[in-house]
C-alpha cells in the first residue's frame, strides 16, 4: 500500500483546526476571562505545534501510530496509542454533541438532533477513511477561510462590542485562568 504524507504545514493547519475547535467549543470557567485563557492556551500550545511540525520532519513517511512504535518500543507504544485513541473519542463525541446543540438551537431548531450527529459522524468517518493525506490538504484550504471568516464577523459586530461585559479585566484567579488555558 502506498503510504501518503502531509508536510510541516498540513500538520501545523491540522493542529490549528483541532485547537481552535477545543477552544471555541468548550469554555472553561474564566468568564469574561476567558480571552486572556485564549491568549495563554495559544502562546502554550506553540511549542507543541513545533514539536509535532518536527516530528513529522524527523519521521518522514510515518504517521503517528509509526512513530510512538519506533520510538517507545511496542508495548509501551501500544498503551500509548491506545490512550490517544480513546483521548480523540472522548473529544470527538463531546465536540460532535456541542456543535449538534448550537446548530439545533441557533441554525435549524426544527431538526432533531440525532440528524445533525448522524450526518457529523458520516463526514468524520468519510474523512478519516479519505486519510491523513486529504484531512492535511483539506486543513490547508479550510483555514484561511475560519480565520477569515471569523476576521469579517469580528469586523460586522464591531459597533455590536460592549467593553463593559469583559470587565474586571483579570479579575479571576490565577489557578482558575490557567485551568482554563489547559
Amino acid at each position: 500500500m502506498d503510504k501518503k504524507i502531509i508536510s510541516s504545514k498540513q500538520a501545523i493547519c491540522i493542529l490549528i483546526m483541532f485547537l481552535w475547535g477545543n477552544t471555541l467549543m468548550i469554555s472553561g470557567k474564566a468568564k469574561q476571562d476567558s480571552w486572556i485563557a485564549l491568549i495563554i492556551a495559544l502562546f502554550l500550545s506553540a511549542p507543541f505545534m513545533m514539536v509535532y511540525a518536527r516530528i513529522v520532519s524527523l519521521y518522514p513517511g510515518q504517521n503517528l501510530y509509526d512513530v510512538i512504535l519506533d520510538v517507545f518500543g511496542k508495548l509501551f507504544g501500544k498503551i500509548i496509542v491506545f490512550l490517544y485513541v480513546l483521548y480523540a473519542i472522548q473529544l470527538g463525541a463531546s465536540l460532535m454533541r456541542f456543535f449538534s446543540e448550537f446548530m439545533q438551537v441557533v441554525v435549524i431548531p426544527e431538526t432533531p438532533q440525532l440528524v445533525v450527529l448522524l450526518f457529523l459522524f458520516i463526514f468524520s468517518v468519510w474523512m478519516v477513511r479519505s486519510g491523513e493525506e486529504t484531512l492535511g490538504r483539506w486543513s490547508k484550504f479550510v483555514l484561511p477561510l475560519v480565520v477569515l471568516s471569523i476576521v469579517i464577523t469580528l469586523l460586522i459586530s464591531i459597533r455590536s462590542f460592549d467593553l463593559d461585559n469583559i470587565k474586571p479585566v483579570a479579575g479571576t484567579e490565577f489557578s482558575v485562568l490557567i485551568g482554563s488555558s489547559f
